[in-house]
C-alpha cells in the first residue's frame, strides 16, 4: 500500500486508499485465521510520489471542479497543478518481500501492474492475483 495520509490518516472523501488498506488488512486477518499469514508492506510515499502539497493542491481542484468531483479527472487535475500525472515507480518495493524472506505469494491482492510487474522480475512467485473489490 503507498502512503496516503490524505486517505489513511485524513480520511478524506476523494481518494479510496483508506478503503484498500482496510481490505488488506482484514485479507491479511483472514488469511490467519485460516492457519496462514499475510504482509502488508505500507511504503512511506505519499500518493503518486508527487507529495503532500501537490497532492492537497489537486484534491482541491478536483472539489472546486464545475459539475464536482470526478476520479476521472484526476490525472487531468493533476497534470494541470504538477504538470505530470504519476511519478511513482515501483522498482525496489519487493525489497521489503526480500528482506522478510518471502520467495512465493499465494494470494496478491493488488490493482497494481507496476507492483506485481516488480515483484515477479525480482525472482518472486505469484501463484493468484487477486482483484480488488
Amino acid at each position: 500500500h503507498d502512503e496516503c495520509n490524505g486517505s489513511d490518516v485524513f480520511g478524506s472523501d476523494i481518494c479510496t486508499c483508506r478503503p484498500y488498506l482496510a481490505h488488506a488488512i482484514e485479507e491479511c486477518m483472514r488469511t490467519a485465521q485460516q492457519g496462514g499469514c499475510g504482509v502488508v508492506v505500507y511504503f512511506r510515499k505519499e500518493g503518486r510520489s508527487l507529495g503532500e502539497v501537490t497532492k492537497y493542491l489537486v484534491y482541491n481542484m478536483r472539489k472546486r471542479a464545475e459539475g464536482g468531483d470526478s476520479a476521472a479527472e484526476y490525472f487531468n487535475c493533476t497534470r494541470n497543478v504538477a504538470g505530470i500525472t504519476d511519478t511513482r515507480f515501483q522498482a525496489m518495493m519487493p525489497d521489503a518481500l526480500h528482506w522478510l524472506g518471502i520467495t512465493k505469494i499465494d494470494r496478491f491482492i493488488s490493482m497494481s501492474d507496476m507492483k506485481y510487474d516488480a515483484i515477479v522480475a525480482s525472482g518472486i512467485k505469484i501463484v493468484e492475483r487477486v482483484p480488488i473489490p
